[in-house]
């Protein structure tokens, strides 16, 4: 789940704030847009049409940015090891 992806760039912070701080304001808007649905008391269809505009965009955009930023690490690391967790949760989580 997100939560647990989010708790891996938490890990990394101090090994790599920039990036971490990046992939977690990522995380951030997709709850922002969750946390919108809520108070919106939206329907499961309008949710549903909710995350497709809003949410979708974003996870494809956070996916290049994954990309993009695992080039500029050591695979070993812990921001390493947090994109490649979380490249593998992706098809999951969209």
């Amino acid at each position: 789940c997100w939560a647990h992806a989010r708790r891996k760039y938490v890990d990394a912070l101090e090994e790599n704030r920039t990036l971490a701080t990046q992939a977690i304001h990522y995380i951030g808007k997709l709850y922002k847009i969750e946390s919108e649905a809520n108070e919106a008391g939206l329907t499961a269809e309008e949710r549903k049409e909710k995350r497709i505009s809003e949410a979708y965009p974003l996870i494809l955009e956070f996916e290049k940015w994954l990309q993009d930023a695992y080039l500029r690490v050591l695979p070993k690391s812990r921001m390493g090891k947090a994109i490649e967790y979380m490249y593998t949760l992706l098809p999951r989580l969209s």
